[in-house]
């Protein structure tokens, strides 16, 4: 039962996944290369080479389901390492497959902007022991990198 299970969720059984990695070359213009173990990645873009697959299949397997069901994801940590565009493109790509995320994180703000709605609360421990929840300012209307035209309509505090 043990191998069939880790067979289940070993993503490698599910999809062949090729990566391309475009980054500028010398000269100014982009160099294209297909991603493998000697490419030079940092932690935080190794991490999303392997979350965006991931991200795919669970909304490919959600698609099967009537589409006023929750797309609920559940992940910890998931910008560690990621520098702030990495995560303004992790939201723009959870908004995209149309994802609820649950996430832990302490360097993330929801990427204000990437996505149509946000709760945020910033959680903090007690001297007893009791977790307190602040609600977070959510900014909104503020155009991110990657976007064109004017900044996106305020549609107010979350």
């Amino acid at each position: 039962m043990q191998e069939r299970l880790a067979a289940a969720v070993d993503i490698r059984n599910w999809v062949d996944v090729r990566y391309l990695v475009e980054r500028p070359g010398p000269d100014g213009k982009p160099v294209t290369g297909q991603w493998g173990s000697r490419t030079g990645l940092s932690g935080g873009e190794r991490r999303l080479v392997v979350l965006a697959p991931m991200l795919a299949a669970i909304a490919a397997s959600y698609d099967r389901f009537t589409s006023t069901g929750l797309r609920l994801v559940p992940l910890d940590e998931v910008p560690a390492e990621v520098d702030e565009r990495g995560r303004e493109g992790l939201a723009r790509y959870l908004a995209e497959l149309d994802l609820d995320i649950l996430c832990t994180s302490y360097l993330w703000d929801g990427a204000p902007g990437a996505w149509d709605g946000i709760d945020a609360h910033d959680l903090e421990a007690g001297a007893d022991g009791t977790v307190v929840a602040f609600p977070m300012l959510i900014r909104a209307g503020q155009a991110l990198p990657g976007d064109t035209g004017s900044a996106p309509q305020a549609g107010g505090v979350a």
